[in-house]
């Protein structure tokens, strides 16, 4: 039996809770934890440790590891996320845990508070640890909950960090039993500076990757947004000119055809010709190629404003930014069954410096929005890959000194645009 190993129970389950406090929980948390940590202690208090090899190297590092792996089965069993996240995480945790145990150690050995006698050890981590523990917090559990790690696990980050922990574990446990002040000192700020560098790896370098990454996507939305845009223009103008043709054609056989065919006839050529004229190209090409997929899906589409109060802006940020926004409404409204609320309301008006663009629709359903202001994805397979249109929609935005505000309304959702001139 080995309080000590009760010690680090407890620490290493406050690190890792760091983390995962954050994460969903299963159905009988609260019980489940209760039992987890109940568990946790009786394998602790219980671990075997043999005379002849308790004080070994490996047997203390197969030890910890051991215990370890445990507090990941059981972090598992109490929040609902993957085992691979659980594993990430409460790797993450011991981490921080090796970190203030290392940092303890290296105070330590230099004598500080030597008046404290035998549990002068015990004193200092109760003294330590919280300060690093709330340092690991807000330098990186923070992020990890703000990014919603859980959800995102990358295996190749999290096995690189769990290697880099193990080696630091393994390093320190072999250079344990030496006297050396010098020796204690080294093997101490090498693993703190091994464990700070598999939470760097782990959340700060993964989050830039990601953000690469995420970069890389958009751009590539706005090339397909260009070549989309170019097409589209061509088509809507081929349409109207052949359009109005048509219907020069059919004026001379107005006297050889039905009132009433007439009729049907110029209803349908309407029906293609819906070329808008806002003062904006962009805008023009949105509303007459949205406009026909609208009325495909029985949504009233409508636009107030002057297009010319865009002018200051590039026509392909004009085609992504609105385009977007009215692509997003349209399968919102796929949802709704009442027929008087499939609509879309487009509002465009300066305000001083300022433009302000209002795209309004109702929806059905539950919808929350996350820590950045983006809905909530409820299907699954789209856990961390959707709200790429609004991500694109914020950075035009930003382009031009303003942003994309999210709001929710009662059952009616609200794109507010604002743009500085």
């Amino acid at each position: 039996m080995d309080y000590g190993l009760i010690l680090f129970m407890g620490e290493l389950l406050i690190g890792e809770q760091l983390f995962l406090y954050s994460c969903p929980k299963r159905k009988g948390f609260i019980w489940k934890a209760i039992i987890a940590v109940i568990i946790l202690g009786l394998i602790s208090y219980f671990y075997p440790m043999p005379e002849e090899i308790k004080y070994s190297w490996w047997y203390t590092l197969l030890r910890f590891l051991i215990l370890f792996v445990l507090t990941v089965v059981a972090n598992f069993f109490v929040y609902d996320i993957s085992f691979s996240a659980a594993l990430s995480l409460s790797g993450a945790g011991y981490a921080v845990q090796h970190l203030a145990y290392q940092a303890t150690s290296a105070i330590a050995v230099t004598g500080m508070l030597s008046d404290a006698g035998e549990h002068r050890r015990l004193f200092m981590e109760l003294i330590f640890f919280p300060f690093i523990y709330v340092a690991g917090y807000f330098i990186f559990a923070r992020s990890a909950k703000k990014d919603n790690h859980y959800k995102n696990v990358d295996f190749r980050f999290d096995m690189l960090t769990l290697l880099i922990l193990s080696i630091c574990l393994g390093l320190s446990r072999l250079t344990r039993s030496d006297t050396d002040k010098m020796v204690i000192l080294s093997t101490a700020f090498y693993s703190m500076t091994c464990c700070i560098l598999a939470l760097i790896m782990q959340f700060s370098l993964r989050r830039n990757l990601k953000l690469q990454e995420e970069n890389s996507t958009i751009r590539r939305m706005w090339e397909e947004d260009k070549k989309h845009y170019e097409i589209s223009k061509e088509n809507m103008e081929l349409i109207s000119i052949k359009a109005h043709d048509l219907k020069h054609k059919i004026l001379s056989y107005s006297q050889k055809l039905p009132q009433e065919e007439l009729d049907d006839m110029k209803k349908t050529i309407d029906e293609y010709d819906t070329f808008y004229h806002t003062g904006n190209d962009a805008i023009d090409v949105i509303l007459s190629e949205k406009g026909m997929r609208c009325e495909k899906e029985k949504i009233a589409l409508t636009f107030l404003g002057d297009g010319k109060v865009l002018s200051f802006m590039d026509v392909m940020d004009i085609y992504s930014l609105v385009g977007n926004a009215v692509d997003n409404a349209i399968e919102a409204l796929k949802g709704v069954t009442d027929v008087e609320k499939k609509t879309i309301s487009i509002n465009l008006e300066n305000k001083g410096d300022i433009t302000n663009l209002t795209i309004r629709n109702y929806f059905e359903g539950p919808l929350q929005l996350d820590d950045n202001g983006l809905p909530l994805t409820t299907k699954k397979e789209e856990a961390g890959y959707h709200g790429y249109g609004l991500k694109s929609m914020r950075k035009i935005a930003q382009k031009y000194n303003g942003n994309v505000n999210i709001r929710i309304s009662g059952n009616i959702f609200v794109v507010n645009i604002y743009l500085m001139r």
